[in-house]
């Protein structure tokens, strides 16, 4: 939170001012808000650090807020009630600061921003040399992407045989791929094979007075682990596609 810092007041003769002029100078390190009249004087200013920021904490947008309202306020009991808001800079507290004035009440005639452009700007770098080798690298390496990316997949079926009524094994060649693209798209296809095969398996198994896989049941020889392996290998028909749930008894 900010200090409590008295009003910076510069010319200390009370005397009513209509209207002024607000100047709000807003860098990338503080925000400096000077508050003048139609002439030109100097009646009010405030700052960020001023206000009790310190470091980086003075180019907050909140530092803004507060710099602008510590610089108006003694403004607003000398009875100002209309201004010129004149804005330069590109520091992030510059809106922040104009909205601050605005929710005070002051009428604004106009908000002209001032900050300088230069009309040729600074003088261009040096191109840099490019390397003919290292470009010529780069052009062939973007043509056999080109070229690989343009090419048809090929698919070939290298092998295939059934080892019994359920276990079906075969062997596909897929070309051709660039560095890396391989690996995913084969794991893509391995998870769209395994979504379209239809039938029903045995997924969740809970038996009594069991805690975890690895215990054991007195009077039975195998394990529980034993027992789950065992449950994958019966072969189940089902005839609907929801979850069904089956207690046994033994």
């Amino acid at each position: 939170m900010p200090k409590s810092v008295k009003k910076i007041n510069l010319r200390k003769g009370k005397r009513r001012l209509p209207k002024g002029v607000i100047h709000i100078q807003a860098s990338f390190n503080n925000t400096i808000v000077t508050v003048t009249d139609i002439r030109g004087q100097v009646v009010s200013w405030s700052s960020a650090g001023a206000c009790g920021f310190k470091g980086t904490k003075k180019s907050t947008p909140f530092a803004a807020q507060t710099a602008a309202e510590n610089a108006i306020r003694i403004l607003i009991d000398q009875g100002m009630k209309q201004a010129e808001v004149m804005i330069s800079g590109p520091g992030p507290g510059r809106d922040t600061a104009l909205r601050a004035i605005r929710r005070s009440g002051i009428i604004l005639s106009f908000v002209r921003d001032v900050t300088p452009m230069p009309h040729n700007g600074c003088r261009p770098p040096r191109k840099t040399c490019i390397n003919k080798k290292l470009l010529k690298k780069y052009i062939n390496m973007i043509q056999d992407e080109i070229k690989v990316s343009t090419q048809t997949l090929q698919w070939k079926c290298i092998e295939s045989k059934i080892e019994s009524k359920r276990l079906l094994y075969s062997r596909f060649a897929i070309s051709p791929f660039r560095k890396g693209q391989a690996n995913t798209v084969g794991i893509a296809m391995r998870r769209a094979l395994l979504n379209e095969i239809e039938g029903a398996s045995i997924t969740y198994a809970k038996i009594k007075k069991v805690k975890h896989e690895y215990s054991t049941i007195i009077g039975l020889q195998e394990s529980i682990h034993d027992i789950l392996i065992n449950l994958k290998e019966i072969v189940l028909k089902s005839e609907s596609f929801e979850p069904q749930k089956h207690i046994f008894q033994f």
